[in-house]
């Protein structure tokens, strides 16, 4: 996958947790504790790590606080079910292994694990033109909204779902290839569909091919009622006159939805590039938790740590 490439690694911590969870039937450690979302969890990252050789890693998890979303709409996820108890036990679990490999984990209140991932992309690439550091950012997700971060410089890697699934390395003209559209647009295109998992409103009465229809013709919703308040024949090709109408009526709803749509890539984050370096780790510690799960099979698993990697620059 690349493995030549100086690689920024983000992983997006609870979007991988789900994933395994629902993905891996029941698995009890030693202890009897359920573990297999941890395990799918380490399985993922460490074949990730292995795929794409990154020297750094970073893991972002959802902080449990309201985000600044549900200021603005109370009813943000609000149709979201509570998190499993067979899950709920398991989060401290990856976060322990997560330390154990001396990988940084954040989170902060207000913001959820998107939106550090996206103002991290934003800063990786900057610093990356700036000080030649990095040649890409890999976020690792489950979720297909952070497809909006795609660019040549950040790619989104979403592993396979299922036995016969396929794990994809989205650029932007994958995007394009599979929704119609640019990354930057799936927020404005999300902003007149909704979003039933999120609660995101949308327009009544716009679905993904109307949106898509009209985003053929526009680039943003800004531009949509633009066209809308000084032509409204403008989009006479794209729309019917009753979701015009509707389009109309939903100018509040589309302009919030927007908002809860787009992941924010300036939030109050600085992000230490040096802080990720991987590698810098007690691989016998790691063993060691590990072999308390009877996750034998990941051992094998995990990267170099320093020592190794100072042996092999010795011998070669």
């Amino acid at each position: 996958m690349g493995s030549d490439k100086r690689t920024l690694l983000l992983i997006d911590g609870h979007a991988l947790l789900y994933r395994s969870f629902h993905a891996f039937p029941d698995l009890t450690d030693p202890q009897g504790r359920l573990v297999n979302a941890v395990y799918g969890f380490s399985r993922l990252m460490l074949r990730s790590i292995l795929d794409f050789q990154p020297e750094y890693v970073a893991v972002m998890f959802d902080h449990r606080a309201p985000t600044f979303r549900h200021e603005q709409f109370d009813q943000y996820k609000a149709h979201r079910e509570e998190m499993p108890d067979g899950l709920k036990t398991q989060v401290q679990l990856v976060k322990d292994l997560v330390k154990v490999l001396n990988i940084p984990q954040y989170e902060m209140a207000g913001y959820e694990a998107d939106d550090l991932i996206g103002t991290v992309t934003c800063q990786a690439e900057a610093l990356a033109q700036k000080d030649d550091v990095l040649d890409r950012t890999v976020v690792m997700t489950g979720d297909s909204d952070l497809l909006q971060l795609a660019t040549d410089f950040t790619q989104i890697y979403i592993p396979k779902r299922g036995k016969f699934g396929k794990d994809k390395l989205y650029f932007p003209k994958d995007v394009v290839e599979k929704y119609g559209v640019t990354p930057k647009v799936l927020p404005q295109l999300k902003a007149l569909t909704g979003d039933s998992s999120d609660n995101i409103p949308g327009v009544p009465g716009v679905g993904p091919k109307t949106a898509r229809k009209i985003f053929e013709h526009i680039q943003s919703i800004k531009e949509l009622y633009e066209v809308l308040d000084t032509d409204p024949d403008g989009l006479q090709k794209a729309v019917s006159q009753k979701v015009k109408q509707s389009l109309l009526d939903n100018r509040e709803n589309a302009q919030m939805s927007l908002e809860l749509a787009t992941i924010e890539c300036q939030s109050p984050f600085t992000f230490d590039l040096e802080a990720c370096r991987l590698k810098s780790y007690n691989k016998e510690e790691a063993i060691a938790f590990f072999k308390s799960l009877a996750f034998n099979s990941m051992i094998r698993l995990l990267p170099e740590d320093e020592f190794e990697a100072g042996i092999q620059s010795a011998l070669f």
